[in-house]
């Protein structure tokens, strides 16, 4: 195709060949891409290969000699000193351009693409102007490229920026080798991830030193070591930021000792408004040191002398913000075939952003940026911890972590000794000391929430062979609590003889204790002799109230088969184990009390890694991160491969030490004590062991005879002591460079450092760490289906002692029988009593939380005294004015106070508006508010606008005989009706419609819909009106509105089909931060009468401004979750009840229109939100009127909604006062009530009815309460309580209206409402016939009270 290209382009024009060449670019540097990316993965995931290499090579070289072809051919149809033209693909840019050799020097050539460009400028050089003096011109081919194609080179791994190439050649075609110039070629590269994070370093110093100025002290100078990198150009920038100092600063080479005067005379001078800048070039690698001095100014002196006036002593803090990294140019060396930087030098023009590069020569360009990991001297950065006042952050983190340690750590010791006490294997009561036979039994209980027992649990099992005797496990050690959560208990039992296989085994136990239920996971048994396993899997309850509702069980053996089906038991099983043993944070709190790595030990292991974990993510914190087309991002976390690889730096320099000292607790011998007899028991049918069992004192019993004891470790016991040197050593260090780093960090990185470290940290500890537990245990038990092994027992009978103590002692002892039928019936009983209390004041408890969410919510945002306040002001200023008119410019105004309810007719309407709304909004706008007056604290936002609604000709119904026998002319309207409404557009006056709409008529006569203006429908009194219209737009100015208001009055742009105005306008106070829409509305009635009304919405659009609406958001935040909850609970009570049961219940009603009203408001406060946020918005940009209406009634109707949720969540509580004897009484009464009530409704409908249209029909005409049937029900309710306005009637009707009144009393007043008291005496008598069948849930009440009772403290 490129050959086809290079013979045809001759015959084609030179846009159809830009467009084929732009084709063959794409897909040959797609190509080049897919090359480069599967050859940079083969290069490195394989052994270096010259045979791989020279492929890929090759492979490159045939496609950028393509592109070299491709461009060839384009440079055809370029013309010199023209327009470059410039091909952009998916993967990289080119330009191509030619240029005489007089325009070539000093020409800057500049190729962008997205967030990455290249920049040359061409030196007027000397040797490269004799290079062009044979040529007419010289071509220019720019590219940039977003990888390096040049990948067969290991150092191309460095480069971090963009590839750029420049190539000349000469009007032949021929490439000009431009080398060793005198005058470098200045290049500039985009970085493509400019994060060079800026830190702060501090720095004390004596102002007291400026008492003479004669004076050199080293006081006021320091010393600033930086680590510089060999082979690299290193970086600094200084600013200090402190003080308003003038400072010197200047590079000290070689440890060269320099004074003061030396830094001052011979150093830069900076300060707050600049900064100063060094590049290290040619440096060994090291470190290397900069020194600065304060400048002994007369303004220094002030400043310094000005900060001692608050300190004691005259030492002050001196903070510099510091920018280091490094950087190298580099350059493709053909001859070479490698990446070089021979030639080229990083110029002072880089920053993190670009890096600039000066080179004599001419070929591919890229380079490398570096930021080396934080570093600090232990020794003369000590005096940072004088400016801990100043960032006590890191410092006073690392106090509280030691200060957590030694409190847990007390803690720890007296865990660690009850594991002593509690680990080991027990010898069973009720064991014959002449039993020789052994068998070693492990009772595992659940590791669940109160899953240990109180209560004394026995056992026995049965073989083939016969059966064991009962045994009480939980008396055998007196004093020590067994069966607690997630314990192993071990026991020995001993019989006459083998039982051959066992069978079944019975476990129960005697209810007794503060906690008797007891969730049992599995019990093994052990044949000491054949070494033969049985286990017994159950993981249930055993209780009287859970699981089987049983307090004896028997279970069946299981073997290996079944022991693999119960797959989800295993894996269950396994990872508790794992987690409480080896995590090793969450292993503190539950280890087995059967592991030799003690708490104290896992403590200060943990305490270790942490501070060795802050101190490793100290040193790398502001390394840069990837290019973001390299990270991936999953909902807010972003995961980075720079982010990755500090992990894995930090995880290979601290868990090698952690998993070390680890190990050597682990590994270690116990130490010897002495005093220790061994004597050897010569039977074989005696090898089991038993641990000492604690008298009743106390005292563990003596020790009589024991085998020799199985090593517990591989390390000799001393090593105990190597691991806690190492432990403490490393903690004390660690420590002491954090707190260093953070005083040098300053304040503000080191809360950014210790938020990202503790998220991290509670993310690894709490969520990575247990995920790869339970991902272990789900390969191991899923996957491998592996046996879970239970060793911890085990070891302590082959090194315990055999203990068989007093026969006496043994022999006799007490097993309990598991409880009567009777009794459990009786103990169920009253467990569901307390537990329906216990349920009760949690589920009153938590709707009381949820009361005062609801509370918080619809108040924490809201003022209503100073909504009220500021709406009582505004109705005073515009509705019921209390001053005559503010502006009066000698106009013949009148001035008396024009009332809006006095509005009657056109000329006071536009009297209103000239003597009223102009005014008055003129001084409340922003440019008007500069004196003091009655509305200077209001400011109008924006415009104010006029709206006016009309409707079209002839819309009434005007019956055509009465309008030919009258001969009536006039143009009928009747009322307005949205469908009647007019949309046309006028010719400057209503009397010339135009036929189509016009963009350049005002809006004044052009109609602007609903859509447009973004304004919601208005009810009036009259109708129900659009938001569109046609609208005036009226400024702050006084006089300019007022010149505005006379054309639209001698326009006559109110007229007969006129229907509504709206006078729209927003107001807003600062002092209480609260917004006010008003909308005034006069409405023009077809029978030539004007109502106006008026509407106020006064609201707060900004929140979470203070504490209370913080929390306010936290309590929004629980409302969320709240809503969810109850709505699961209804959702499975439906589930499980059924329909008809569900519904059954009142309540239930109650409970969905809480739901319902909960998801609404939700959904309104999201809907407030983004119409809050968006008339902001248009309000910020643009410059027309923009109308609050919308959002003010989106927060108006959340207002509503959330006035009726209160309401309803604080009269739900009645709910959980259903055993209150009162509310009981109250409930059953209107229960037997009903159906009469039901029945007496019908009879209250039909006399009101009647009486209704009866007044309606007579009244109606005369009196204002009976114009309608809704104001007519009102009234007659009102009539029937007492308020009557009898005169009104006796006017009306001089017979009826009497008539109707006393007819009216007699039957509403005296006939049905003492009916209806009759029907509740009933129902009352009935309910209390009825109150002694609850007598059992009004027990909850009387236990509560008891409860409560015996809690109270009590006088002497």
């Amino acid at each position: 195709m490129t050959t086809a290209f290079s013979t045809q382009s001759a015959n084609v024009t030179q846009s159809a060949a830009e467009a084929t060449a732009g084709l063959l670019l794409e897909g040959i540097t797609m190509l080049l891409d897919t090359k480069t990316k599967s050859g940079y993965e083969a290069l490195h995931s394989r052994p270096a290969n010259d045979t791989l290499e020279r492929q890929i090579k090759s492979s490159a070289e045939k496609l950028l000699g393509t592109v070299d072809t491709i461009t060839d051919v384009m440079m055809e149809f370029i013309q010199p000193d023209t327009k470059p033209s410039v091909f952009t693909t998916s993967k990289m840019n080119i330009a191509l351009s030619k240029a005489s050799p007089s325009q070539l020097a000093r020409k800057k050539l500049t190729l962008n693409r997205g967030n990455d460009s290249g920049d040359f400028t061409i030196p007027a050089d000397s040797k490269l102007s004799s290079l062009l003096s044979n040529t007419s011109y010289a071509s220019i081919q720019v590219m940039l490229t977003d990888k390096n194609p040049f990948i067969w080179d290991l150092s191309s791994d460095k480069l971090t920026t963009p590839m750029v190439s420049l190539t000349l050649r000469n009007d032949q075609q021929q490439i000009i080798n431009v080398t060793d110039l005198k005058d470098p070629v200045q290049i500039l590269i985009s970085n493509a991830n400019p994060t060079v994070e800026k830190s702060e370093e501090n720095f004390t110093i004596n102002a007291a030193s400026f008492d003479s100025f004669n004076s050199t002290q080293d006081d006021l100078c320091r010393v600033l070591n930086l680590n510089v990198m060999k082979g690299r150009s290193n970086i600094l920038t200084i600013q200090p930021l402190t003080f308003n100092l003038t400072i010197s600063a200047m590079e000290i080479q070689n440890g060269t000792n320099v004074s003061h005067y030396d830094i001052t005379s011979s150093g830069i001078s900076l300060n707050k408004y600049n900064n100063f800048t060094h590049i290290f070039t040619s440096l060994p690698s090291g470190v290397v040191s900069i020194g600065f001095c304060i400048d002994q100014t007369m303004d220094n002196y002030k400043e310094l002398n000005k900060g001692c006036l608050s300190l004691t002593s005259c030492v002050l803090t001196l903070t510099l913000e510091i920018q280091g990294y490094s950087a190298v140019c580099m350059y493709w060396n053909v001859s070479g075939d490698a990446w070089s930087s021979n030639g080229c030098q990083v110029g002072r023009r880089t920053t993190p952003e670009t890096i600039q590069c000066e080179c004599n020569h001419l070929t591919a360009f890229s380079g490398s940026f570096f930021v080396a990991p934080n570093f600090v001297d232990p020794f003369r950065d000590v005096a940072l911890f004088l400016t801990f006042f100043s960032n006590p952050v890191v410092v006073s983190t690392v106090l509280i972590i030691w200060l957590i340690y030694f409190t847990l750590l007390t803690w720890a010791t007296k865990q660690d000794r009850r594991d002593m006490f509690r680990g080991g294997v027990i010898m069973a009561h009720e064991n014959d000391q002449d039993n020789k036979y052994a068998y070693l039994v492990c009772v595992i209980t659940g590791w669940w929430k109160d899953a240990g027992t109180t209560a004394n649990v026995s056992l026995s099992f049965t073989g083939t062979r016969g059966h064991s005797a009962r045994h009480c496990l939980s008396e055998s050690v007196p004093g020590r609590q067994c069966f607690m959560s997630g314990s192993e208990d071990w026991f020995l039992i001993t019989t006459s003889h083998s039982l051959g296989d066992i069978k079944s085994l019975s476990v129960w136990h005697d209810n007794s204790g503060k906690s008797p239920a007891w969730y049992l996971s599995r019990i093994l048994i052990e044949d000491l002799q054949s070494h033969k396993t049985w286990t017994f899997l159950y993981s249930d309850w055993i209780s009287v109230d859970r699981g089987s509702v049983s307090l004896k069980i028997t279970l069946q053996s299981c073997s290996d088969e079944e022991l693999m089906s119960h797959k989800n038991q295993q894996f269950f099983f396994k990872s508790s184990r794992d987690l409480r043993d080896s995590h090793l944070w969450l292993s503190i709190a539950s280890k087995p009390s059967y592991s030799t790595f003690t708490r104290v030990q896992r403590l200060s292991c943990a305490l270790c890694l942490l501070l060795m974990t802050m101190l490793t993510s100290l040193m790398f914190h502001g390394i840069p991160t990837d290019d973001p087309a390299d990270q991936a991002k999953v909902g807010y976390l972003t995961i980075s491969l720079s982010d990755l690889a500090i992990g894995v730096q930090s995880g290979l320099i601290m868990f090698p030490v952690n998993i070390l000292i680890i190990q050597l607790f682990l590994k270690s011998k116990r130490k010897p004590r002495g005093g220790t007899q061994v004597k050897k028991k010569p039977q074989r049918e005696e090898k089991y062991s038993v641990v000492s069992v604690g008298t009743d004192d106390g005292d563990q019993a003596t020790e009589k005879e024991m085998e020799p004891a199985k090593e517990d470790g591989i390390l000799p016991w001393w090593t105990v002591y190597i691991a806690w040197t190492l432990v403490i050593t490393l903690s004390v260090v660690s420590s002491y460079f954090v707190m260093l780093y953070g005083l040098k960090f300053g304040y503000r990185k080191s809360v950014e450092w210790l938020v990202s470290f503790f998220t991290a940290f509670f993310q690894s500890a709490f969520v990575t760490q247990p995920l790869k537990v339970i991902a272990i245990s789900l390969i191991f038990t899923m996957i491998l289906k592996k046996p879970v092994e239970i060793q911890g027992g085990k070891a302590s009978t082959e090194e315990k002692k055999e203990q068989y103590g007093d026969s006496d002692r043994r022999q006799g002892y007490y097993v309990p029988d598991p409880l009567s039928q009777r009794l459990m019936n009786r103990i169920r009983k009253q467990l569901k009593l307390e537990e329906a209390t216990q349920a009760t004041l949690r589920d009153i408890m938590l709707y009381l939380t949820f009361i005062i969410c609801v509370i918080f919510m619809a108040h924490g945002h809201k003022s209503v005294r100073d909504s009220y306040r500021v709406h009582e002001f505004l109705e005073n200023t515009f509705v019921q004015p209390r001053h005559p008119p503010i502006y009066i410019d000698g106009s013949g105004y009148s001035t008396d106070i024009l009332e809006l309810g006095n509005v009657a007719n056109v000329e006071l309407f536009w009297s209103y508006i000239q003597e009223r709304i102009v005014p008055v909004l003129g001084e409340m706008s922003l440019g008007n508010s500069t004196v003091a007056s009655s509305v200077s604290e209001y400011f109008l936002l924006g415009w104010y606008r006029l709206r006016q609604v009309r409707i079209k000709q002839d819309t009434c119904a005007f019956p055509d005989v009465l309008r030919k026998s009258f001969s009536i002319a006039m143009d009928c309207t009747g009322e307005y009706w949205v469908g009647d409404e007019d949309t046309g557009d006028y010719n400057m006056t209503w009397r010339k419609p135009l036929p189509t709409k016009v963009k350049s008529i005002p809006d004044t006569w052009s109609h602007r819909s609903s859509w447009k203006l973004k304004t919601i429908p208005y009810e009036g009194r009259l109708a129900t009106y659009s938001g569109g219209g046609y609208t005036v737009v009226l400024a702050g100015n006084i006089t300019r509105s007022m010149s505005v208001i006379q054309d639209l009055q001698n326009s006559d742009w109110i007229d007969h089909r006129t229907r509504a105005v709206f006078i729209e306008f927003t107001t807003y106070n600062a002092n209480v931060n609260l917004f006010s829409v008003i909308m005034i509305l006069f409405e023009f009635s077809n029978i030539g009468a004007i109502f106006p009304s008026y509407q106020i919405f006064t609201t707060k659009l900004y929140g979470y401004d203070n504490g209370l609406e913080i929390f306010t958001a936290v309590c929004e935040v629980f409302f969320v979750i709240f809503t969810l909850t109850f709505s699961y609970i209804e959702i499975r009570k439906l589930y499980y009840e059924g329909k008809t049961q569900y519904f059954s219940d009142p309540w239930s009603f109650v409970e969905i229109i809480q739901i319902i009203l909960s998801f609404s408001v939700i959904g309104l406060f999201f809907q407030r939100f983004v119409s809050v946020s968006n008339t902001l918005s248009d309000y910020l940009s643009s410059t027309e009127f923009v109308s609050f209406y919308t959002a003010v009634s989106w927060d108006m109707i959340l207002n509503y909604v959330m006035a009726f949720l209160v309401g309803l969540v604080i009269l739900k509580f009645f709910k959980f006062l259903k055993f209150n004897a009162r509310m009981y009484l109250l409930s059953q009464t209107l229960s037997i009530a009903k159906p009469n009530l039901i029945g007496f409704s019908i009879i209250v409908f039909v006399v009101v009815a009647g009486f209704g249209h009866f007044s309606v029909l007579t009244f109606g005409p005369f009196i204002e309460g009976f114009m309608d049937m809704g104001k007519t029900l009102v009234t007659l309710f009102r009539l029937a309580l007492g308020e009557s306005d009898f005169p009104s009637l006796y006017q009306a009707h001089r017979y009826l209206g009497p008539v109707f009144f006393f007819l009216y009393i007699f039957l509403v007043q005296w006939t049905v409402l003492v009916v209806f008291i009759a029907i509740l005496n009933f129902a009352i008598e009935e309910a209390k016939r009825n109150i002694a069948e609850m007598r059992n849930k009004l027990e909850v009440v009387n236990y509560i009270y008891n409860k409560m009772y015996q809690l109270l403290p009590r006088c002497s």
